[in-house]
């Protein structure tokens, strides 16, 4: 028999337990935390001690080895928000912070369903990225508003020590038509309303060399 009161409570580290990780499938994948620049990345603290091999081929594009080598995936998602003005996001995810013994990482992203996914970003090895550069770093192009990002982090290989907590970093940069890449779309013979309130001065060169001043 069980004395309830000896029963205590075990909290572990790092978001997740080791074993019957609720996001070892794409369609158990766990909400980031993502920051807006120019905060800092949100460290989101996570393990993928004991993940099973899933069932998504690695990218070949970027993993050397072969697509075998994405082991002990685990499945993360954001979706960019929707709201005036806004072109998308650019994101940026890296695992440049997470611990040893789990030395070398690998990381994808795609857009899609869980269904039907489309590879939009993978790295394998990132320079500067951890102590022995085999840690992963990956910056997507400008997502629209309204699209979820899947995001996966796995080992590479199956060795038995590199795998458990990792930290991945999460951040957002907004894009709006302050910027050439959020330019909002005008029709033939149509119009626009705006303003300039707020919008930061760009240095392009204007048509007689001049450099101008505020515009979107």
């Amino acid at each position: 028999t069980v004395n309830v009161d000896d029963l205590v409570e075990v909290v572990l580290p790092w978001g997740e337990c080791a074993r019957g990780l609720s996001n070892d499938d794409c369609a158990g994948a766990i909400a980031l935390q993502v920051a807006l620049a120019p905060a800092p990345p949100a460290a989101n603290n996570y393990s993928n001690a004991d993940a099973t091999n899933g069932s998504v081929p690695g990218p070949t594009a970027c993993l050397s080895g072969g697509p075998t080598n994405f082991t002990r995936d685990v499945w993360f998602k954001h979706t960019v928000p929707t709201g005036p003005d806004l072109a998308g996001h650019i994101l940026t995810f890296h695992l440049c912070a997470t611990p040893d013994p789990f030395i070398n990482t690998v990381l994808a992203a795609y857009t899609g369903s869980c269904a039907s996914l489309t590879l939009i970003e993978c790295n394998d090895n990132a320079p500067t990225c951890g102590s022995n550069n085999l840690r992963s770093r990956i910056a997507t192009e400008l997502i629209a508003p309204g699209t979820t990002v899947f995001i996966r982090v796995g080992s590479w290989s199956t060795s038995a020590t590199n795998q458990g907590p990792f930290v991945l970093s999460a951040q957002a940069q907004a894009i709006t038509n302050d910027q050439c890449l959020g330019a909002v779309e005008i029709p033939i013979g149509g119009s626009v309303s705006g303003s300039l309130e707020d919008a930061t001065q760009d240095f392009a060169e204007s048509g007689d060399g001049v450099s101008m001043g505020r515009s979107n």
